[in-house]
């Protein structure tokens, strides 16, 4: 039986390789399982223990603002619309690869 999930659409576009915390990179099954869709409080040890968000969604607006929706817990915990770069580093990463997804995909 294999550990990869099945196949379903890769919020960022694609699958996104990072860092978390800055020092640790994630493997390519922690890649599939969590970090590209979210929702991994509970499940990855280095998921940050704070009340924030589980996952980000962005959606690009008019005039190339990037509108982006923060869950916990399944629901709408913030949300709104901004030119980049975000003032939350990680939001700003996460963002910037949705931008260049969404471009490579336009061209």
């Amino acid at each position: 039986m294999s550990t990869v999930p099945e196949a379903r659409p890769v919020p960022l576009g694609d699958f996104y390789r990072g860092t978390c915390d800055d020092s640790y990179t994630p493997s390519d099954t922690e890649l599939r399982q969590w970090c590209n869709f979210g929702y991994a409080r509970n499940h990855c040890a280095h998921f940050p223990s704070d009340t924030g968000p589980d996952a980000v969604r962005f959606a690009i607006a008019e005039g190339g603002a990037v509108r982006f929706v923060l869950e916990r817990d399944h629901r709408p915990f913030a949300h709104g619309t901004f030119q980049p770069p975000h003032p939350h580093p990680a939001i700003d990463r996460l963002a910037s690869a949705y931008l260049a997804a969404y471009e490579r995909r336009k061209a």
